[in-house]
């Protein structure tokens, strides 16, 4: 990987290089970066490559590096970012929360995502909270009478 440079710090694939002379407003500059990486990279990387696969087809999948993300990862990352619209996005919970909530139809995600935020569900037990959701989806619809 080439180093990102930011302010006289550069980040690479084994930590850091950085100028001898660099700021405090450097440091948080690249600190805010990092900890916004940490927690909206997912999703940043699953749009982005939504968007060049929109806008350029095959060519998309020639800059990834395999041994920075598994055909697997990015699979997820594009379908999570595809199947939760931005309106349904919750930015206080994690990517595996939204993993789950994209097994949920688009009226329920926003809904059941705040639940997850409000009682404090983690990612495994709102797993649980959605497969529940489904299931009494599916049951409703089977004890559901006929139209007449």
């Amino acid at each position: 990987m080439e180093p990102i440079r930011l302010g006289g710090i550069s980040l690479t694939d084994t930590g850091l290089e950085i100028d001898r002379n660099v700021s405090f407003s450097n440091f948080d500059a690249v600190l805010q970066f990092s900890l916004a990486m940490r927690r909206f990279g997912p999703l940043w990387v699953g749009r982005v490559l939504n968007e060049m696969y929109r806008r350029f087809g095959d060519k998309c999948w020639s800059p990834i590096n395999s041994t920075m993300a598994s055909d697997e990862d990015i699979n997820r990352l594009m379908k999570v970012a595809r199947l939760v619209p931005s309106e349904n996005w919750n930015p206080r919970l994690g990517h595996t929360h939204h993993f789950h909530a994209a097994r949920l139809p688009l009226h329920l995600q926003k809904s059941a995502l705040a639940t997850a935020e409000v009682d404090g569900l983690n990612s495994s037990d709102f797993g649980t909270h959605v497969s529940k959701l489904l299931n009494d989806m599916a049951r409703s619809k089977l004890v559901r009478p006929p139209a007449k």
